[in-house]
Parts: structure tokens; C-alpha cells; sequence
């Protein structure tokens, strides 16, 4: 595993893991990993709650 930016100015690290398969992880500080749809979904879901109700 090792962090890369695809440009030198990005604020965003990237993890590159070839064990992994489908899955984007990043970071800010390379300490405090993120995947990059489990957000999206939690927001999605929410939002989806908000329209049945």
C-alpha cells in the first residue's frame, strides 16, 4: 500500500492497495482514511427518508 496524489497541488491522497478491489480510499493527512461512496450513500439514504415521508 502507498499514498499518491495524481497531481502534486491536490489537497487529496489517494491509497493505492492492489490487494483491494473496488474500493477508492483517500485522505488529507494520510492518517484519517475515507472511502469515497459511504458518504454518498449515507447522504442519499437520508434524502430518500426525507421524500417517503
Amino acid at each position: 500500500m502507498k499514498w499518491y496524489k495524481n497531481n502534486h497541488d491536490n489537497k487529496i491522497w489517494w491509497l493505492d492497495d492492489p490487494m483491494t478491489i473496488c474500493k477508492l480510499v483517500f485522505s488529507f493527512d494520510k492518517k484519517l482514511k475515507k472511502q469515497r461512496f459511504t458518504s454518498i450513500d449515507a447522504e442519499i439514504g437520508a434524502s430518500k427518508k426525507k421524500l417517503h415521508n
